[in-house]
């Protein structure tokens, strides 16, 4: 067995495993001394550093000791040497719609590398439903937990929840939202510099009168909103209050539609009074506001712009292929599950904050202002 560079495996969970796998294979007895760090960084080709981690972990997981000036030893089955099995929880709004499948699949191949187990919870944005999901994995021993809360933009408010996680013993950390003052960690996509790009990019295809519609009880709608008013009024663009439409987390349901019904809002209003470009929460909003301006007779984008964000399978698919901001799905979840395994791993439970910057693809729905 050897080290390999071209795994996502970290080399000392490789070395790890290799140290295990030689364990049992040789059929070491209680007090057999492991090989010298010496030895395994010329045998593997790994840094003392790597040696040192993986080392570590055996010591954390009861599998082997260290004396001081004589070595580490092998502490014998009798004595804990069986892997810890690691549990993890994840709630999330959703599990297998839309975006969530790709962030999923960024934690789940990551805990695969690390060696963890998952239980998944899908709260539907509800706060009842997420605070029994979270009941139900405390009591099936998690070790960890990864959360995207229902009605973000609230959580402060949602006392019941803060509190009891920040009692627990466990690591948590927060997907899609962020809060400087809470004592947590944090993975997110830069919703502010999001909605910035947003704007910025309307206004540089030459459109001074843009609107948005966003989803106003979650943070990153609300992030998006302050980053793309922000920018509008410094390049001294137009965005009125009449051309802010906001749904909410309830609204969002399977059947509801919502951005249908502002879009007709924004239909309702005389052509010389319409926005040029509307920003949306998302491509299934975007979409829903396409097909709404396409039945009322309008061009997209000759008539009105449209910029969605995700960068979904939707946007590929559209009648007519959205422009739209890229949400860094695998990676996010990755980023998350890598947080919470080094905070398991180390015992560290320092708050840490991962931002991630979006981009923009450019497809089919984005054209200039015709007046």
């Amino acid at each position: 067995m050897h080290i390999r560079d071209d795994l996502h495996i970290p080399k000392y969970r490789q070395l790890y495993d290799i140290l295990m796998h030689n364990i049992e294979k040789e059929g070491l007895k209680e007090g057999d001394r492991i090989p010298s760090e010496p030895t395994l960084i010329q045998t593997y080709g790994v840094s003392r550093n790597t040696v040192r981690q993986a080392i570590d972990l055996l010591v954390q997981e009861g599998v082997v000791y260290r004396i001081q000036g004589k070595g580490t030893f092998y502490k014998g089955k009798g004595r804990g040497s069986e892997k810890k099995p690691y549990l993890v929880g994840v709630i999330t709004p959703l599990t297998k719609k839309y975006i969530y499948p790709s962030i999923l699949q960024g934690i789940e191949d990551c805990a695969y590398e690390r060696r963890y187990s998952l239980i998944l919870g899908n709260s539907g944005g509800d706060t009842e439903k997420e605070w029994h999901l979270l009941q139900n994995m405390l009591q099936r021993g998690i070790e960890g937990l990864i959360i995207e809360p229902a009605m973000s933009a609230h959580l402060k408010s949602n006392t019941r929840l803060l509190t009891a996680l920040e009692r627990l013993s466990i690591p948590v950390v927060f997907m899609d939202c962020y809060y400087e003052d809470l004592p947590f960690s944090f993975v997110t996509p830069d919703d502010v510099e999001g909605g910035r790009l947003a704007a910025s990019y309307l206004m540089n295809w030459g459109h001074r009168r843009v609107g948005i519609v966003y989803k106003k009880d979650v943070v990153p709608g609300v992030l998006r909103l302050q980053g793309f008013r922000e920018v509008v009024r410094s390049r001294g663009g137009e965005l009125r209050e009449e051309w802010v439409w906001g749904f909410t987390e309830a609204e969002d349901q399977p059947g509801m539609d919502p951005a249908r019904k502002l879009v007709a809002a924004f239909l309702s209003l005389p052509p010389e009074r319409r926005p040029t470009a509307l920003f949306f929460y998302n491509d299934l909003c975007a979409i829903q506001g396409l097909q709404e301006i396409r039945k009322a007779g309008l061009s997209v984008p000759g008539d009105v712009s449209i910029l969605g964000f995700d960068d979904s399978e939707y946007a590929h698919y559209a009648e007519i292929p959205l422009t739209s901001l890229v949400h860094p799905k695998e990676e996010l979840g990755r980023k998350a599950a890598d947080l919470l395994f080094e905070a398991i791993d180390s015992g560290d439970r320092s708050p840490r904050v991962v931002k991630l910057v979006p981009g923009i693809v450019e497809r089919e729905s984005m054209g200039s202002p015709s007046r």
